[in-house]
């Protein structure tokens, strides 16, 4: 969502941004204090917000990769999850009866040798192939806290912790 809004009002941003900078210059001998700080704040907060964005695109691999660990960072994981491109979710246990193997949403092992844990929670690719690609996350061992809302108050859901994996 911020990262649509951002790439739609970047080039807006920027050319606003250079307008101000190659104005013709004040009359005044000096810029008041107040007006540098305004300005050093908001391209701190445009740039910020720009590499955040951009650290959201996910990762571009070639296939035949190999031992590749997925940056997700999964303290406290009981399970990875993955969005393959056609649409399919998995889980890949890392405890219980499907401990250590890929499943589908209707509970089906999905066969695949291709990868392994790294201790303490982390997914290692031993060779990444295309059909690999797609958004993987993982799934806390800790549960949310269910409890009840005033009327009109609701908590938005949280940024998704995971990556985009493209594999070329």
């Amino acid at each position: 969502m911020y990262q649509n809004f951002l790439v739609q009002s970047l080039p807006h941003l920027i050319s606003s941004l250079i307008k101000f900078l190659i104005r013709p210059p004040i009359k005044a001998t000096h810029v008041p204090a107040k007006q540098i700080i305004f300005i050093m704040k908001t391209l701190i907060i445009l740039l910020s917000l720009l590499s955040v964005s951009l650290a959201q695109l996910g990762l571009l691999l070639p296939a035949g990769t190999t031992n590749f660990e997925l940056p997700i960072h999964a303290s406290d994981a009981k399970a990875f999850t993955r969005k393959l491109s056609n649409g399919q979710m998995q889980t890949w246990n890392l405890e219980g009866p499907n401990k250590g193997t890929w499943v589908d949403a209707k509970g089906k092992k999905v066969p695949s040798s291709n990868f392994v844990i790294v201790a303490p929670a982390t997914l290692k690719i031993k060779k990444v192939t295309k059909g690999d690609a797609g958004f993987y996350d993982y799934v806390s061992k800790l549960a949310p806290v269910k409890f009840d809302l005033p009327p009109g108050v609701h908590v938005d859901p949280g940024v998704p912790s995971g990556v985009e994996l493209t594999v070329n």
